[in-house]
């Protein structure tokens, strides 16, 4: 009986671990200090790295879709 299961689920399971691989990949783009800089003008820390933090969260959000998709 299980082993007619796991194979339905087994992408829908896959595409889940990878949206929160995408998750902790972008928090620690965010957290690194590598991608932080102080602004000349105001002095203030200012984040420069939008474009791989947006990368990994449309991956992310198509990875949740394709997985709940998937469940339906």
């Amino acid at each position: 009986m299980t082993n007619d299961i796991m194979p339905e689920l087994s992408l829908p399971i896959a595409t889940f671990l990878a949206t929160s691989a995408c998750a902790i990949i972008a928090y620690r783009i965010r957290r690194s200090p590598d991608n932080w800089h102080i602004d000349e003008e105001t002095k203030e820390l200012r984040f420069h790295n939008w474009p791989s933090i947006a990368i990994f969260a449309c991956i992310g959000i198509m990875c949740a879709l394709t997985g709940y998709l998937l469940i339906l």
